[in-house]
């Protein structure tokens, strides 16, 4: 019973703090307390590109010339993978982070912690991996971004995601077609404004200018909670 009030709570309307763009929203936490603003990112299901996206987020942060990281809170261990796949990925044990890319990825949260309020970052953008409805450590956060699909094999998981009476926030399609974009708006209903499709991305260190307005419409202005569509999609035949 507490952990559901506590999911009712992290859907209720924002506060005044996050009643801001989140440029605005950056400023004012760095203001406050010197701890950078919170982008939580998990999926619908697994492989949709969760963690790519996450890191795309920062990328996109970076472009735009603030200062951010990625933090791994799934401990799925991917960041300490870096430092066997790739070259001249830089580990540091003490700081429990890899540098690549001119990024910082932590791989303990814990570690994390003490950087937070250090004002070396003016936004963190935390990888949840797959979604679980009752991690209410994911809500927590400024803003959150829910990654989804719509193939065959995505398209329950995200049904089923969008269904949950918490689900309030920003909506990244991953590998969806071009041509099915205006359909999935259309299903998206009052939540079209807060979605967006993310460009093929086969390197996620690599950020395409052309993919600053993608990113540009996801963490823009404030989700609002909002009444979901609750039957079940159904996408239109396409004629080939």
């Amino acid at each position: 019973k507490a952990a559901e009030e506590t999911r009712k709570n992290a859907c209720l309307e924002p506060t005044e703090e996050k009643k801001t763009d989140i440029a605005s929203a950056s400023a004012f936490q760095m203001a406050i307390s010197a701890r950078p603003v919170r982008i939580s990112v998990t999926g619908a299901c697994s492989r949709i590109g969760t963690t790519t996206q996450a890191i795309q987020i920062v990328k996109y942060l970076q472009m735009m010339g603030h200062t951010a990281c990625y933090v791994e809170m799934d401990g799925s261990g991917w960041v300490r993978k870096l430092e066997h796949t790739l070259n001249g990925v830089v580990y540091d044990q003490a700081d429990g982070k890899c540098s690549y890319a001119q990024m910082e990825l932590y791989d303990n949260p814990a570690q994390f912690v003490s950087f937070r309020r250090g004002g070396k970052y003016e936004y963190a953008v935390y990888d949840y991996g797959l979604f679980h409805p009752g991690n209410t450590a994911f809500f927590d956060t400024d803003f959150q971004v829910f990654v989804g699909g719509v193939s065959p094999s995505e398209l329950e998981a995200t049904t089923a995601l969008l269904r949950c009476p918490c689900i309030a926030g920003r909506y990244l399609f991953s590998f969806v077609p071009k041509t099915d974009e205006p359909d999935i708006l259309s299903m998206m209903e009052n939540m079209a404004g807060q979605t967006a499709f993310c460009p093929y991305t086969p390197d996620p260190f690599v950020f395409l200018s052309s993919s600053i307005p993608v990113y540009a419409k996801l963490l823009q202005g404030n989700p609002k909670t909002a009444e979901k569509k609750k039957s079940f999609w159904k996408r239109k035949g396409r004629s080939d």
